[in-house]
């Protein structure tokens, strides 16, 4: 850490995870092991993007739209906001 920085391994979720498209294991899943073996502060989207009312997706391709960038901002932003009163 220098100057009071932190590193974050954020893990964006994929629209296969999310939408339950198959059933194989979430990528994150190792690399957060990784992170946690290496005392790497990490924080998963997928939680926030499952309690999602709305499609956060397009329907075509894998890519977020308006409401799933809105997710991930807004999940962030309250992750980061917890990490910096600690």
């Amino acid at each position: 850490m220098q100057r009071g920085s932190r590193l974050v391994v954020v893990f964006i979720p994929s629209k296969r995870e999310i939408d339950e498209l198959d059933n194989s294991v979430p990528y994150q899943k190792p690399l957060m092991d990784l992170c946690e073996k290496l005392g790497i502060d990490n924080f998963d989207l997928a939680p926030n993007f499952r309690k999602a009312f709305l499609r956060t997706y397009y329907r075509q391709g894998m890519h977020w739209n308006a409401r799933g960038h809105k997710v991930a901002a807004e999940a962030m932003d309250s992750y980061l906001k917890r990490q910096v009163t600690q």
